[in-house]
C-alpha cells in the first residue's frame, strides 16, 4: 500500500484517527504504511459451519491485510467470495475493529455484503468499535452487535488539504507548476486552495456523504434524514442501538452463543 492512498482524498475515517493519521504521516512513518503491501495476507477462519473474516485497523483498497493495522477491500472480498461458495458453511461473522479508511471502494463492498445476506446469514461483530467506512460495511449484515464499550457509526466523509507554502517560503524553496487544464494541481500541497477548489472539494464530499447516508438508510432500514441529523456522530454501545445502528449489546460470549442459535431474519 502506498502512502497517497490518503493524501489529498475522501475518507470515511473516524476524526480523530484521521488527525492521528495526518501526525504519523508528518511524523515521516512512510516505511510503516509503504511496507504493509508487502505482508502476507491472514486467512479468514471457520469454526464449525461459521466463517470468521477479521476486519481490522485502516481499510483501503488492495488484497492484504496486515496484523490488524490496515486491512484491504479486496481481501474482505476475497474472503466473502470463499465463504459463500462453500458449502458447508451457513454462516459468516464480520469480525470488525476498525475506524474507518479511504471512502473508494468501501460502498461497493458494502453493496456486495447486502447481496450475499439474502444467501447466507451475515453477522458483523463490533470487536471493539466500527466507525465510518467500517461501519458502511457492518451496516450491511443482517445483524449488527456491539460490545457495552465498543462503537458504530461516524456516517460522514472528511478529506484534509495540507498547505506548505508557507513551510516551503521559510525554506526558501520556490515550487513552479506547469500544468494543462486550469483545475489540474489545485489542490497540491504546494499551493494556497482558492474558493473554487475548496467549493469543488466540498462538493465531492458532499456527495461521497449522500452516498453513505443513503446507503445506510437502505442497509438499516432506517430514513435517510435521521441519519443526516446524526452529524457523523459515534455511539457506545446501548446508544448505538437506541440510535438504530445496531442491534444488540452483547459481549463475545454472548454473541458466540447467538451466533450458534441464530437462523436469519
Amino acid at each position: 500500500m502506498n502512502i497517497t492512498e490518503f493524501l489529498n482524498r475522501p475518507l470515511a475515517l473516524e476524526c480523530g484517527r484521521a488527525s492521528l493519521l495526518a501526525e504519523e504521516i508528518r511524523a515521516g512513518n512512510r516505511r510503516m504504511l509503504s511496507d504493509m503491501g508487502a505482508r502476507a495476507s491472514p486467512d479468514g477462519e471457520i469454526y464449525d459451519d461459521i466463517a470468521v473474516i477479521p476486519i481490522k485497523g485502516i481499510l483501503v483498497p488492495g488484497n492484504f491485510c496486515y496484523e490488524g493495522f490496515a486491512c484491504g477491500y479486496d481481501y474482505i472480498r476475497q474472503e466473502l467470495a470463499k465463504a459463500v461458495n462453500d458449502s458447508e458453511i451457513t454462516k459468516i461473522v464480520l469480525l470488525i475493529d476498525s475506524p474507518g479508511g479511504v471512502a473508494s471502494g468501501c460502498f461497493d463492498l458494502s453493496d456486495v455484503i447486502y447481496k450475499i445476506r439474502k444467501v447466507k446469514p451475515v453477522i458483523a461483530i463490533c470487536d471493539d468499535s466500527a466507525y465510518s467506512a467500517a461501519y458502511a460495511i457492518a451496516s450491511a449484515a443482517n445483524i449488527v452487535i456491539v460490545p457495552r464499550y465498543g462503537g458504530v457509526g461516524s456516517i460522514g466523509v472528511i478529506t484534509m488539504h495540507t498547505d506548505m507554502t508557507k513551510a516551503l517560503d521559510q525554506a526558501g524553496i520556490k515550487i513552479t507548476t506547469i500544468t494543462f487544464g486550469a483545475f489540474k494541481g489545485e489542490t497540491a500541497p504546494t499551493t494556497t486552495l482558492t474558493e473554487g477548489a475548496l467549493g469543488r472539494i466540498q462538493a465531492e464530499v458532499d456527495y461521497l456523504g449522500e452516498l453513505f447516508v443513503e446507503q445506510v438508510a437502505r442497509n438499516r432500514d432506517l430514513p435517510a434524514q435521521k441519519i443526516r441529523d446524526m452529524e457523523a456522530g459515534t455511539f457506545l454501545g446501548p446508544y448505538g442501538v437506541q440510535a438504530g445502528l445496531a442491534d444488540f449489546v452483547m459481549s463475545a460470549d454472548e454473541a458466540i452463543l447467538y451466533i450458534q442459535q441464530y437462523k436469519g431474519k
